[in-house]
């Protein structure tokens, strides 16, 4: 998701609208679970208002990578919209979570340390030539590309 992101980030010049995995955009996991399961699953004809509204610069993904399917494991396990935001996780020590180029002690809620920590590598940049901003750690598609196959 942070890799489809990027792109859509920079696809767009720039331009933070197209910034969706952020807790200022998904408050909490019902949120989150909108956005897999009538966003991405869901061709813009298929979606509700509020979430035609809500999500409208995220493109409809034609994968069945989000689609519930009854009796399926997903079907069967807890939902993300069932995960409560109310708890907050420790830091860990090896953080390359930063404030003000200082690690980050103490803890935060889960949906915000999960888009912070996320936000701490750079999904956009193809190569050795782009220049890397806020010293992130470069991690592009065909490395991610890699890793899923193995």
């Amino acid at each position: 998701m942070k890799l489809l992101e990027a792109q859509l980030v920079r696809y767009h010049q720039g331009n933070k609208e197209y910034k969706f995995l952020d807790t200022r955009f998904i408050t909490d996991f019902d949120e989150l679970n909108e956005l897999f399961f009538e966003v991405l699953a869901k061709q813009e004809e298929e979606r509700n208002n509020y979430v035609k509204e809500k999500f409208k610069y995220i493109p409809y993904l034609n994968s069945s990578l989000f689609e519930l399917k009854p009796g399926s494991l997903e079907d069967n396990t807890i939902l993300i919209s069932n995960l409560k935001g109310r708890f907050n996780l420790p830091i860990y020590s090896q953080t390359v979570l930063k404030a003000n180029d200082k690690k980050l002690i103490g803890e935060l809620p889960t949906l915000k340390y999960l888009f912070d920590f996320l936000d701490a590598y750079d999904f956009s940049t193809e190569g050795a030539e782009d220049i890397q901003e806020d010293n992130k750690t470069l991690i592009n598609a065909s490395v991610l590309g890699l890793i899923f196959e193995k």
